[in-house]
């Protein structure tokens, strides 16, 4: 059995699916692709498939892993998975690397983000270097049953850096990914639009990577 790991993108239009749409597009993608891919046991077997922190809607990604299996006894050329699976997938989902897995997916740690944020730029800079530079940045989450939780931002933040481009503010930061807990980067930032009353701004969020504990590429 081959054991794959592949990369995709989900940018454009496709930001727009959600989690288990994006798992339905990829399981006709393998059901085309005319792969020997391995199916679960039992009364109703699906084609395997594993994700990584799974994106919120709406969000885009240069860096989306996924596993699967291939049963053949020969081991699949790398960019014929690729070809043989894009050629399944609509505009937006696109593989670009394929290969073994090389680490658990308890193994990842952080997200790398880049966030567009379009407006006065001069304000939202200074307005944004005055909110991440505290050391208590308060944000409230509901839980599953919805009740509510203040947390500190700033513990989940490993790295940030902005800066102005253009018409946009542009945030790069490395936030807190794993299994226990997470910075959702939409928590951050619509904490920061409403305190500073940027309410309505035009938000672009995009993972570009996803990060071990010591910041090494998540492969």
């Amino acid at each position: 059995m081959q054991n794959v790991r592949v990369l995709f993108r989900k940018v454009g239009d496709a930001r727009f699916l959600s989690h288990l749409d994006v798992m339905r597009c990829f399981t006709r993608a393998l059901k085309r692709s005319g792969l020997d891919v391995w199916y679960t046991q039992g009364f109703n077997t699906h084609i395997y498939l594993m994700f990584s922190s799974p994106l919120s809607l709406g969000f885009e990604s240069e860096y989306e892993p996924m596993d699967f299996r291939i049963v053949d006894d020969s081991p699949v050329a790398e960019q014929e998975i690729i070809s043989r699976i894009n050629a399944g997938l609509p505009e937006g989902l696109s593989v670009f690397a394929a290969f073994e897995p090389v680490h658990e997916h308890t193994d990842a740690a952080f997200s790398l983000w880049e966030i567009l944020v379009r407006g006065d730029t001069e304000r939202l800079y200074r307005s944004f270097n005055d909110f991440i530079s505290r050391d208590q940045i308060p944000v409230t989450r509901k839980n599953k049953k919805g009740v509510e939780r203040t947390e500190n931002a700033a513990e989940s933040i490993k790295k940030i850096s902005f800066e102005v481009r253009g018409d946009r503010l542009a945030v790069e930061a490395v936030l807190k990914s794993d299994t226990t807990s997470s910075l959702n980067p939409s928590l951050l930032m619509g904490t920061f639009l409403s305190e500073k009353g940027f309410e309505g701004a035009e938000v672009r969020i995009t993972r570009k990577k996803l990060l071990l504990a010591d910041l090494q590429d998540f492969r």
